[in-house]
């Protein structure tokens, strides 16, 4: 009965390992099922919580690499970045404009 109302439940894995830590460290004895469910709840929302509060930290970090990276001041910057990082990327890209020079 408790895998069940747990799977009805359809929890995060974050959220269900979490609160079975809880149990673990918290109670002497087996839990009923409403026990187990309340703290599945509780963890649940707070990893709602800290998930939705992840998705805008990336959001804002996503936009603010993107005014970076096209800021004409940084350009040179990400540049040598790339070279230093990705060598061959940058070789084949010089292959490719090499190539177009002698086409044209």
């Amino acid at each position: 009965m408790l895998i069940e109302e747990i799977i009805a439940a359809m929890p995060r894995a974050s959220a269900l390992e979490m609160a079975c830590r809880v149990i673990r460290r918290e109670k002497n004895f087996v839990p009923s099922i409403a026990e187990v469910l309340a703290v599945l709840k509780e963890q649940t929302t707070r990893w709602d919580a800290m998930m939705e509060l992840d998705a805008e930290k990336f959001t804002y970090a996503g936009e603010r690499l993107e005014r970076v990276a096209r800021n004409p001041a940084h350009q040179q910057v990400n540049e040598d970045y790339a070279a230093e990082q990705h060598p061959e990327a940058v070789e084949a890209a010089d292959d490719d404009e090499d190539e177009e020079e002698d086409a044209a």
